[in-house]
């Protein structure tokens, strides 16, 4: 049974499709996914036109063409879920407070039969679960070493009072068919005294085309169990009992 915190250090979660082109795209299909969206995300906004086309392109890692604009969002009543809608693009995210991946797969599959019904895509050309987590320790407390397994290595004879740092790396997984991607660095604190880290963890598939739609929710779910593991297997139990493990 996967472990549950009190407090976790999630700060955002997200899954994100990319499709091959379906049904021709033009913006009455916002308001049908609105209709069949709006019980469980009743707040509709429009992003700017730079946003949105940030936004695409980041999405899509800019391997493709930038989706169609403007983007959508269809948010909950209190902002922490939302989903956002463009051609050939949808993405399912969910900020602080995180509660559990079968809260947020809920979503995703509510999101993901949604546009099927409306924009009718051909399939997947573009498929990623992504977690981003912040962790702030003293630096009074920066010996790594105890709070991380996935971390710097710094040789000796060098300062180890750090600074700053960015690592990552890439891992084959389903016979190097998937990419399971992790990084971890600093990004700037309020206090001087803090040192937050930003550890993001995601899976991607190599070849969503072979995905069928009906098999979506079983993929994801075992990508998230990878997810997971690799949540578990780079920090280490010190710093975990910091978020307060669940006993069920």
């Amino acid at each position: 049974m996967p472990k549950r915190y009190e407090n976790p250090p999630i700060i955002e979660a997200l899954c994100e499709f990319q499709f091959d082109e379906g049904a021709p795209w033009d913006l009455t299909l916002i308001g049908l996914l609105y209709d069949k969206l709006k019980d469980f995300f009743p707040k509709k906004q429009q992003l700017q036109l730079d946003l949105a086309i940030a936004a695409a392109a980041q999405t899509i890692q800019q391997t493709e063409n930038v989706p169609m604009i403007p983007l959508v969002r269809f948010l909950d009543s209190d902002e922490k879920k939302l989903i956002q809608v463009g051609q050939n693009l949808l993405t399912v995210n969910q900020v602080k407070s995180y509660q559990s991946w079968e809260d947020f797969s809920l979503f995703i599959e509510k999101g993901l039969d949604a546009y099927y019904e409306v924009a009718n895509p051909k399939g997947f050309r573009h498929v990623a679960i992504k977690y981003f987590n912040r962790i702030e320790i003293p630096r009074s407390n920066t010996n790594l070493e105890r709070l991380f397994r996935f971390r710097p290595l710094i040789p000796s004879g060098l300062s180890q009072d750090i600074k700053a740092f960015l690592i990552g790396v890439n891992l084959s997984y389903e016979d190097a068919k998937d990419t399971l991607h992790i990084q971890t660095g600093t990004t700037n604190s309020d206090n001087p005294e803090t040192l937050v880290i930003i550890l993001e963890i995601a899976y991607s598939f190599a070849k969503p085309r072979e995905i069928e739609f009906k098999d979506t929710l079983k993929v994801l779910d075992k990508a998230h169990k990878y997810i997971e593991d690799a949540f578990e297997i780079c920090l280490t139990d010190e710093l975990k009992q910091t978020f307060g493990e669940v006993k069920e």
